[in-house]
């Protein structure tokens, strides 16, 4: 494989997992619900809150990432990513099932934009960053499409608390090539 496609793996493997964290919660949800002896409203807040936070600070990851370089945002997005994943499932409590999923939102709005400027700036033709562009789109739509299978086996097999732990692998692999192979950002 060379360099480029190594690359946009890299960004892609960072989406795939962003995008599948929205989707792959929503059938254990009754398993969170009935653990913690909560209503449908209040475990609703396990989406509401990684959605709002990652909305709210997508345009901050953006920024950042043209203003630090987008391999420290990437890093520091998967880091945070992956650790609250940890502590998502490691989660004795609601509360802090909770806080770590609204932190999970967070790195997933440092990873979203500065992906996308990886991969913008390592394919620099044409047709080749549409193409590139294609292939990267494609790795969310997948992780949000396969979610629901996901979550599905995973709370019919095992526990809520892997929806979260599955992260944990992949993410510490894409950190380990992004440190090693995305190229140093520039000094601003």
């Amino acid at each position: 494989m060379d360099r480029k496609n190594l690359l946009l793996m890299i960004a892609s493997a960072g989406t795939f997992v962003e995008a599948l964290d929205i989707a792959i919660i929503n059938l254990t949800i009754p398993s969170i619900q009935e653990q913690f002896g909560i209503t449908t409203e209040t475990v609703q807040w396990l989406q509401t809150l990684y959605v709002l936070f990652f909305g709210g600070f997508l345009i901050i990851g953006g920024k950042l990432s043209d203003q630090v370089g987008s391999r420290r945002v990437f890093l520091c997005g998967s880091l945070i990513f992956m650790l609250t994943s940890l502590g998502a499932g490691l989660s004795t409590s609601f509360g802090t099932l909770a806080v770590f999923r609204a932190l999970q939102g967070l790195g997933a709005a440092f990873i979203m934009p500065s992906a996308m400027s990886i991969v913008t700036h390592t394919f620099r033709e044409e047709r080749e960053r549409s193409r590139a562009v294609g292939i990267f789109s494609s790795f969310a739509a997948i992780g949000s499409g396969s979610g629901l299978s996901l979550g599905g086996i995973i709370s019919t097999y095992l526990s809520w608390h892997w929806v979260f732990l599955i992260n944990v692998p992949v993410l510490l692999i894409t950190l380990i090539f992004a440190y090693r192979y995305l190229p140093k950002d520039k000094r601003r």
